[in-house]
C-alpha cells in the first residue's frame, strides 16, 4: 500500500465518521512522521535491555529484520570509527583476522566483540593479563565513534558492525496540476515497513484524527472502501 492509497483511506474513513474534512499534505505528513517513528519506538524500547540488546524476543527479531544493517567499519589510527547517524542499537561486532596455527600455518579467525560500558573498557585496559590485544580486541562506545584498543586494530583485520537502524523518515509529496495536488511517487518517501506493520500505522493515525473503532467495525469499512475502489475503477 503506497502513501496515496492510505491517505485516500484516511480521508474516506474521517468522511465517514464526520470527524473533519480532507487531510492537508502537511497534516498527512505530520502524521505520518509522527506514527512511523511511534510505533518503531514503542516496539523498540520494551525489548531493549542494558546487555542483550533488543535481540532478546524472537518476534521482534523478526520484525526488525529489515532494519539490520550490515558494515565494514574504517578505524582511524586513534582507534575510533564513526557511528552511523541512523545508528539506534548495535546488534553484533565481528573481528575477522588473520591467525596461525601451532605448526604456523594461516587461517581466517573470528572474534566477537561486545560493547563495553567504560568501567569494563577501562577496567579491561589495565588488567595484568587480559588487556586487549591484537588478537582480543576491546570497544565501547564514546560519543559519537566506536573506540577499539588496540588503537592500530584496523591494520590487522576487518571489523564488521551489525546495527539496528532507525526507520525511513516518510514524506508524502505533491506537484500542483490545474488547481489540484496530484501524488507524486518518484519523490515520495514510503513507509518503511512490511505490510502488516503499515496496517497497525493506519489504525494508530485513524486514532490520532479522532477514529476510534473496534476490529471489527474496521474490517466493515474495509471492505466498504475496496467496494468503492472497485466502483471507482470501472
Amino acid at each position: 500500500m503506497n502513501l496515496q492509497q492510505i491517505l485516500d483511506y484516511l480521508n474516506f474513513m474521517s468522511q465517514k465518521h464526520g470527524t473533519g474534512g480532507t487531510l492537508t499534505n502537511a497534516q498527512y505528513n505530520n502524521l505520518l512522521q509522527t506514527h512511523s517513528l511511534g510505533y518503531f519506538v514503542e516496539n523498540y524500547n520494551p525489548k531493549v535491555d542494558t546487555k542483550g540488546g533488543f535481540e532478546t524476543n524472537y518476534e521482534f527479531i523478526d520484525s526488525t529484520a529489515r532494519f539490520k544493517v550490515p558494515l565494514i567499519l574504517v578505524i582511524n589510527p586513534f582507534g575510533q570509527a564513526p557511528i552511523p547517524s541512523d545508528y539506534v542499537h548495535y546488534s553484533d561486532i565481528q573481528y575477522q583476522f588473520t591467525d596461525y596455527d601451532q605448526n604456523g600455518n594461516p587461517f581466517t579467525n573470528y572474534k566477537t566483540l561486545s560493547l563495553l560500558t567504560n568501567t569494563e573498557y577501562n577496567s579491561l585496559q589495565a588488567h595484568s593479563y587480559k588487556n586487549p590485544t591484537i588478537k582480543n580486541p576491546i570497544c565501547k562506545r564514546a560519543g559519537s565513534n566506536l573506540q577499539f584498543d588496540p588503537f592500530n586494530i584496523g591494520n590487522y583485520g576487518i571489523m564488521n558492525f551489525t546495527y539496528l537502524r532507525k526507520p525511513n523518515t516518510p514524506f508524502y509529496a505533491a506537484i500542483f496540476v490545474q488547481d489540484a495536488w496530484v501524488y507524486d511517487p518518484i519523490n515520495s518517501i514510503q513507509l518503511d515497513y512490511e505490510v502488516i506493520d503499515i496496517e497497525k500505522i493506519k489504525y494508530r493515525m485513524l486514532r490520532d484524527i479522532g477514529i476510534n473503532l473496534q476490529d471489527a467495525d474496521l474490517a466493515k469499512y474495509a471492505d466498504e472502501y475496496q467496494a468503492q475502489l472497485r466502483n471507482t475503477s470501472k
